[in-house]
This record gives C-alpha cells, sequence and structure tokens, in this order.
C-alpha cells in the first residue's frame, strides 16, 4: 500500500477477501476504522469507491474519488476509475477528459483504454471507439470487456470479420478466453445456429460469469430455440448484473410482447428511460399497446419512432396495422405502401426501367401492375386489379408463374405474363408504358369501408374440369356434401401459430352425410392414417393434383366443392376469390395474425362468401372450432333443404 502513513495490513487484507467474494457490506465495515484513521490513503480510499460503485452508489463513489485525487492528482487508477463512474453517471464528455489523464500517466492501461472506447461510444464516436478498444488489446490481447465491446460494436455494423479472430462457427471446440468464446456465439447467432450460440455462451459465462453482456447474449440463443423460461431467468441475471443495460430490458419486452404486453411495456418505460431516443424501444411499446387493441396509443408510439428516424420502415409497417384496424384505410395505405421506397418502385420486377402510374396518368395508356410476396397475398392483390381493370385499355398483369394460367382465364381483358419474365427483359413494352404494384391501386380504390367497391369473385376455374371433379369426388354417395378441409400453414416464421393437427378437425369429420376432400398441400399421410378408420373412409385425398406446382388444377379442385373449411393460408384466398362459400380459422391479433383479416370482423371484405371463426386469447381454436361444428349442423340442413337431398 502507497500513501503517507501505515494502516493494519492484516485488517485490511481481511477486508480485500471479502471483497473479492463480493461482500461489500463486510467490507465497508473493516474499511471503515481504517479510512478514519487513514481518510488521504489514496489505494484505500480507490477500493472503498469501487465498493460504492459496486452497490450502485455511484454518486459516493464518485465524492470519495474527487476526494483522493485531490490528494493524488495523477493516480492512473483512480482516474481510470473516476472517469468510468462518470461515464456511468451519463457524463461520457467529462469521462473523456478524465481518461485522458489517465492514459497520460499510464498509457499502457489497457482498463483506461477500454474505458476510453466506451466513452466514444456513448457520443457515438464509433471510430474512435474502434481505435480505443484495439489499442487496449494491443496493451493485453486478454483484455475481455475491450474484446467483447469491440466485437459488439463491429457487429452492429455487419463487419465482426473486421476483428481479426478466427470466426467460425463452435462445433465443440471452445476459445479459452471468454471473450472469444463469446465472438464465437455471436458469429453462430448470425448464421442461424442458436444451439451452438448457446454453447459458446455458456462456455464464456464460465469463464466470466459477471458478464451482464454474456448473459444477455445467452438470453436471446435460448429464446431463438423457443426456451423462452431460460431466456426470461437469462435477461433477468443481466439486468441484476447491470441494471442499466438497456438490451436485456428490450429483449424481454420482445420476448413478451405478444403474451404478456402489459408486462413488456414496463421492461420498456424502464428502457427508455435509460435510452431515451432509441426508435426500436418506441416501436415496441407501440407494439404492446397495439396487442391490448389500444390503437390511438399504438399510433402515437409508433409516430414517435418515426420521428426519431424517419426511415423506421419496420415502424411504418406496424403503424399501417394500427390504422387497417382503426378503420382508417388512407393512413393505412400511406404507411403500408412505404416499403416501396420514395419512387414507389422498389421490388419491381421491371426495376426502374417504367415510370410509376399516378392518378394524372391517362387511362388508355398501357400499364404493367405487378403483384408481389407469397401466393395468397398475390391472389388477394389480383382483387385489386380486378376493382379497376374495366377502367384500364391496356393492362398487362405481371404475377407468379404458377398463377399465370389462372390470371389469363379469370383477366381475358388483359395480358398475363410472369414475373420471371419481366426480369429477365423478356418483355417488350409499347412507348408509354407506365407500371404499378398492385398494392398501390388498393390505395386508389378501398380508401374506406364506406365508400370502396363492391367486390364479386374474380377468379375463374375451369367449369369442363370442376364438372370432372364434381363427379368424381361424389362418386356414389351422389346425395353427400362435398367439404374440402386444409389445416396446416407453411409459413417459416408463424406457420405453426396459424396452424391446427388434423385430430382437431375429428368431431367436424364424424359429420354424416358429408364426402371430406383433403386440400392440404404437402405430405398429410401420417396424420390421415393416425385417424379412426370410419374417418379416414369418408375422406379423399386426390394425388392426381399438387396444389404446391399446379394451381390451375387445384383451383378446379376447390371449385367443385360446396363449402371450405381451412385455416389461413393460400387455400383461403384462392376459395374466397373463386367466390366458394369459405369458412376460414384466423388467429387472433398476434403471431400469425396479417393485417388483411382485420379484427373483430366475422366477414372479410375481400371475399364475398368468406366467414371468419377468430381464435381467442384465451382457450386458442377450441372457441371457433365449437362455432364451426354448430354451424356446419346448420349448413348440412341448410343445404339439404335448398338441394331436396
Amino acid at each position: 500500500m502507497t500513501g503517507s502513513g501505515q494502516i493494519d495490513e492484516a485488517q485490511f487484507r481481511s477486508a480485500l477477501q471479502h471483497f473479492e467474494k463480493g461482500n461489500f457490506i463486510e467490507f465497508d465495515r473493516l474499511c471503515a476504522p481504517l479510512l478514519a484513521s487513514q481518510p488521504n490513503h489514496p489505494d484505500l480510499s480507490h477500493m472503498y469507491a469501487l465498493s460504492c460503485r459496486a452497490q450502485g452508489k455511484l454518486q459516493d463513489a464518485q465524492n470519495i474519488l474527487e476526494h483522493a485525487l485531490s490528494q493524488s492528482l495523477e493516480h492512473p487508477a483512480i482516474l481510470n476509475s473516476y472517469g468510468l463512474i462518470l461515464l456511468e453517471q451519463g457524463d461520457a464528455n467529462k469521462a473523456i477528459k478524465v481518461l485522458t489523464r489517465a492514459l497520460i500517466a499510464d498509457p499502457n492501461s489497457a482498463a483506461a483504454h477500454a474505458n476510453m472506447g466506451h466513452a466514444q461510444r456513448a457520443l457515438s464516436l464509433f471510430r474512435e471507439a474502434e481505435e480505443s478498444y484495439r489499442e487496449a488489446l494491443r496493451v493485453d490481447p486478454n483484455c475481455a470487456d475491450a474484446l467483447i465491446q469491440l466485437a459488439l460494436l463491429l457487429r452492429k455494423e455487419n463487419r465482426l470479420a473486421d476483428l481479426g479472430y478466427s470466426l467460425s462457427p463452435t462445433t465443440g471446440q471452445f476459445h479459452s478466453d471468454p471473450g472469444l468464446a463469446m465472438v464465437q456465439g455471436f458469429v453462430a447467432l448470425d448464421q442461424d445456429l442458436p444451439a451452438q450460440a448457446e454453447a459458446s455462451f455458456h462456455h464464456a459465462l464460465s469463464r466470466l460469469p459477471g458478464s451482464a453482456i454474456l448473459w444477455n447474449n445467452l438470453g436471446l440463443s435460448l429464446s431463438k430455440q423457443g426456451k423462452e423460461c431460460e431466456a426470461l431467468k437469462a435477461y433477468e441475471k443481466a439486468i441484476n448484473l447491470e441494471p442499466s443495460l438497456f438490451e436485456a430490458r428490450s429483449n424481454i419486452a420482445d420476448l413478451l410482447k405478444y403474451d404478456s404486453p402489459k408486462v413488456a411495456r414496463k421492461y420498456l418505460l424502464d428502457a427508455i428511460r435509460i435510452q431515451p431516443n432509441n426508435e426500436n424501444a418506441h416501436d415496441l411499446l407501440g407494439f404492446t399497446w397495439f396487442m391490448d387493441r389500444e390503437h390511438d396509443r399504438a399510433i402515437d408510439s409508433f409516430t414517435h419512432a418515426l420521428t426519431l428516424n424517419s426511415n423506421f420502415e419496420q415502424a411504418a409497417a406496424h403503424r399501417a396495422g394500427a390504422y387497417f384496424l382503426k378503420g382508417d384505410l388512407s393512413s393505412a395505405w400511406l404507411d403500408y405502401n412505404r416499403k416501396y421506397g420514395s419512387s414507389g418502385l422498389c421490388g419491381s420486377p421491371a426495376s426502374n426501367s417504367l415510370p410509376l402510374w399516378n392518378s394524372e396518368t391517362p387511362l388508355k395508356e398501357p400499364i404493367i401492375i405487378w403483384t408481389d410476396q407469397g401466393l395468397g397475398d398475390e391472389v388477394l392483390q389480383l382483387g385489386f386489379i380486378s376493382d379497376i381493370q374495366s377502367e384500364l385499355q391496356n393492362l398487362t398483369i405481371a404475377t407468379s408463374d404458377r398463377l399465370v394460367p389462372l390470371a389469363s382465364r379469370s383477366f381475358p381483358d388483359a395480358k398475363c405474363i410472369s414475373l420471371q419474365s419481366v426480369q429477365k427483359n423478356n418483355v417488350a413494352y409499347p412507348p408509354s408504358t407506365v407500371q404499378s404494384p398492385a398494392m398501390q391501386v388498393a390505395s386508389l380504390t378501398w380508401k374506406s369501408f364506406k365508400n370502396c367497391p363492391e367486390r364479386r369473385p374474380y377468379l375463374v376455374a375451369n367449369e369442363t374440369e370442376v364438372t370432372k371433379l364434381r363427379k368424381k369426388y361424389r362418386g356414389h354417395k351422389q346425395k353427400n356434401i362435398l367439404v374440402g378441409i386444409s389445416w396446416k400453414s407453411s409459413n417459416a416464421k408463424f406457420g405453426s401459430n396459424k396452424s391446427l393437427n388434423l385430430s382437431d378437425l375429428e368431431p367436424l369429420l364424424a359429420h354424416p352425410g358429408i364426402t371430406f376432400v383433403n386440400l392440404q398441400y404437402g405430405d398429410t399421410e401420417e396424420e390421415l392414417g393416425a385417424l379412426p378408420s370410419k374417418i379416414q373412409n369418408n375422406i379423399i385425398s386426390d394425388y392426381d393434383i399438387d396444389s404446391l406446382v399446379d394451381i390451375e388444377s387445384f383451383t378446379n379442385q376447390v371449385g367443385a366443392l360446396d363449402l371450405v373449411i381451412t385455416t389461413s393460408n393460400t387455400t383461403a384466398h384462392i376459395a374466397g376469390a373463386l367466390g366458394c362459400r369459405t369458412w376460414t380459422l384466423v388467429p387472433c391479433v398476434g403471431r400469425g395474425w396479417l393485417w388483411y383479416w382485420f379484427d373483430e370482423r366475422s366477414d372479410s371484405p375481400w371475399y364475398p362468401k368468406m366467414r371468419l371463426f377468430r381464435q381467442t386469447n384465451i382457450d386458442g381454436w377450441s372457441s371457433p372450432l365449437n362455432e364451426v361444428q354448430a354451424q356446419l349442423s346448420v349448413f348440412i340442413k341448410e343445404f339439404q333443404s335448398v338441394t331436396g337431398n
């Protein structure tokens, strides 16, 4: 120990043991009489200040260090700790000045270089922060704090490869240095290998258990594997270690936003107090209000996020959803169509080679309208084209290759071509041709629900094939009602939330007087084989039709049926657009829900003969399935009375 006078070394060593074990209250008790006898001892004051910091008493720590520095003006370790505490108090500018003094006193202090990087990053001086972290690692290649923060900085800029270390995802071989093991975890996360990331973070935590950042990223890796309870514990551990860690609070909110929006909001409000100008936090806050059906509050939060970052398209998309549910279609389209960029042509198969159609373009001019997104969305978008096709004298529709034959029959006055042919520049355009995404067309015609087109069926099946299939499916049970069933979605992100098990439909499938036709795409043999044999015998699977490849034949199949019962997948859109009587099982607002199903309505504005059966937050699919069961009995009686069967 240095400084004037002597202290009781035995008592100090005893106090130090408590400090190293994290027993700060006992350390303070033993240290107090030592400080009373030597109030100006710099090293003793330094340790006492660090104990105060560890207990969250930052102002006390700051006061102690300021007094110590008045006795020893250029003590490098004290200057470094003082700079760190100033940073934690929110004064990054003053922290940089103090840390500069620390580095003048000791240019080889890796800790001071790392803390300088933290302060520079707090001021958005990212290039300077990178240099400081690299200098810390030059001085001490094992400086985990600098390595972790440098990795975080580079990862945010998609420059993790610039770190200069081996970055291959872990295969069970971990770097001994916890910082490098953490970097392996980052790489595994970025490559969508969450289990490998989890292993890396666990290994790093075995060496560095007090790292809040490691616990936070462990939570991310667990969350990506669906281990939500474990993820929540990891995030809470991170917050306990570092109460000001914004990311952990935000990640908890993201984890809880669907099922517990009120709890998520509590964490978000704390996160916003830490970073009041973080647009992601305000967007997520809006999402929690959206989940609670507080649409005006949601819109306010999304708007605030866009005020902070006018290019934040995720917030615009979320705000569009809130406007849709409010019924404010004009505002909703403005936000929804931002995804096409300021030019209105982002994602265009024709790129910018053709100008954007606008309200001033004469209707007689040639126009190409293109669909986008998934197959179901494209079917929906063909409906918007149908609303205005009679007004256009020279219309070309560009849509997915699989939809071209169906679109050609359904829009006989238009030229229908594949998006792929447009992308390959295999299309010759007449002079003055303009273009538009189909969703831009929607904004011209659907300005409000009170003033919108009268929607009629707009897809046309091949009636000859429909008649053949109807005869085929009726077989010897001529009086049976033909009901199509589809129960799954293949959506990679939310398909499971939109799907049922075939066994859930058993009560429906047991209805007498009905022949069920399997409309479910993909391999369904295992699920069908698990049903009771009596029910299996009443379900037709037509293996001559592959709905994933031959959309036209699938459309004819759907057109041959008296009723379609389906989840919210492509089948629902095709059946609805054909004008078939369609009962669609729709998830509640949340995972798997899409804006065009709206909320709290049993009909669809897009499909005239569609009825919606909505999932509830309380009992999942039980209520809508019970309602379908009851309505099916009513439908059978009505059908029989009309047909005389």
